[in-house]
């Protein structure tokens, strides 16, 4: 029999930290960190800022971290992720079949008030309330190193 290759998916996250807290948003009955797929043409920077305007109406700064200097007008440099990670998904009910996304999670900081713009809840948590959160064990593993990360680099 023969095997059907994995479809590949390019995907980004977002950890949106204002001051002390993290927005997460519900969507499909579970609190998710907001994102989704980069769009063929896209870099990721790009789908950052098109999926926080799209889903929350904002704007976002990224995290200022140190940058590989590029010195040529032919290439330049991208945001670092503060993760990526691979994840094997049998069936979403959205994209159907068995796919593999690569994601890549971004910290930023709002520019304006965030709105769910696409009938989703949203919410904002402390490090406490997400720690006691019915939130899926990846998702407030990678909130909370996030937030941490975000608070180291403020100080």
């Amino acid at each position: 029999m023969r095997q059907i290759p994995l479809v590949k998916h390019f995907v980004i996250n977002l950890i949106i930290v204002d001051a002390d807290k993290v927005l997460l948003e519900k969507r499909n009955g579970q609190w998710k960190l907001p994102g989704g797929h980069i769009n063929d043409g896209e870099n990721p920077v790009d789908a950052v800022r098109r999926e926080a305007a799209e889903e929350l109406g904002i704007e976002v700064d990224f995290l200022a971290e140190e940058q590989l200097f590029v010195g040529s007008p032919e290439t330049y440099s991208l945001p670092t992720p503060f993760s990526s990670f691979v994840h094997v998904v049998d069936s979403d009910g959205v994209l159907g079949d068995r796919h593999e996304n690569t994601i890549l999670t971004y910290i930023v900081e709002p520019r304006g008030k965030a709105r769910g713009l696409e009938s989703q809840e949203i919410a904002w948590y402390s490090k406490d309330e997400l720690r006691q959160a019915r939130v899926s064990q990846i998702v407030k593993d990678i909130a909370l190193a996030g937030l941490k990360r975000y608070l180291t680099s403020q100080k």
